[in-house]
């Protein structure tokens, strides 16, 4: 019976190390994926991409006077690009500060508009899509997909961590063992996004954005722990406390039944 627990022990133990390794990736990509994570590579790779097809230096050259005389009698000028049917609104106080501050305010409105859009599609099925696979990604729609995932792997972490629990003889070194492949299974992350960053100008560098709060989730990992270990002392400091109360009390009736 024993090596049958000490086997279960060994593939529960493995198994919740690569649940919370699992629930770490998907909490960091989760986390790095909220919008004030991603709205500077967003709104980068929208400036590139209106560079390229010379949308800017247009906008600059011509479009620019157009605007600001719109605006000497309107609060708003609304206009859309040669390529596109969509309007844009842009405020004529945002005109006054110029050029720069309009293309700004022009490119922050497009990166959420492209975080924020309501897609009619599965997660993995619009990345199959060639209109909305590219920003997908990098999307709401992936922030909550990835922490719908993340609570999942939780889930079933606990799950295990429960069967672990069980499975140890000395139930109080179940925490113990759990604390420490929790720590173990962070420790990748603490540098994580220094790693991919070293590889410019490459796939691996877009993959930063993915994992820009690896090292906060380590950290969140490590004081998860650490808590969870100082409340543990406390209530093993308490049992012990207790235990000694109850012996001295004994020993008073004791000398009193003499």
């Amino acid at each position: 019976m024993g090596a049958f627990r000490g086997i279960g022990l060994v593939i529960a133990c493995v198994l919740f190390l690569v649940g919370i390794l699992a629930m770490n990736s998907m909490l960091t990509v989760a986390n790095s994926l909220e919008y004030e994570n991603v709205q500077g590579e967003l709104k980068e790779v929208i400036r590139q991409v209106l560079d390229e097809q010379e949308h800017i230096d247009h906008f600059i050259n011509k479009d620019f006077s157009e605007i600001e005389r719109h605006c000497l009698n309107n609060t708003e000028f609304v206009f859309n690009y040669e390529d596109s049917e969509k309007e844009f609104v842009i405020p004529c106080d945002i005109v006054s500060e110029g050029s720069e501050a309009v293309i700004e305010y022009q490119i922050n409105s497009f990166a959420e508009e492209i975080y924020y859009k309501e897609y009619d599609c599965e997660f993995w099925d619009c990345l199959d899509s060639s209109e909305d696979g590219m920003f997908v990604v990098v999307s709401e729609k992936a922030h909550d997909y990835w922490k719908n995932k993340f609570y999942l792997a939780l889930l079933i972490s606990l799950i295990l961590f429960v069967l672990i629990f069980l499975l140890v003889e000395q139930k109080s070194n179940s925490f113990i063992l759990s604390g420490a492949l929790l720590i173990t299974s962070s420790l990748p992350f603490i540098k994580l996004e220094n790693v991919l960053s070293v590889f410019s100008g490459s796939f691996l560098q877009f993959l930063t954005v993915f994992v820009s709060q690896s090292y906060f989730v380590f950290l969140k990992i490590f004081i998860f722990v650490l808590a969870v270990g100082i409340v543990w002392k406390f209530f093993k400091i308490g049992f012990w406390i207790q235990e000694k109360i109850s012996s001295w009390r004994n020993k008073e009736e004791i000398v009193k039944e003499k």
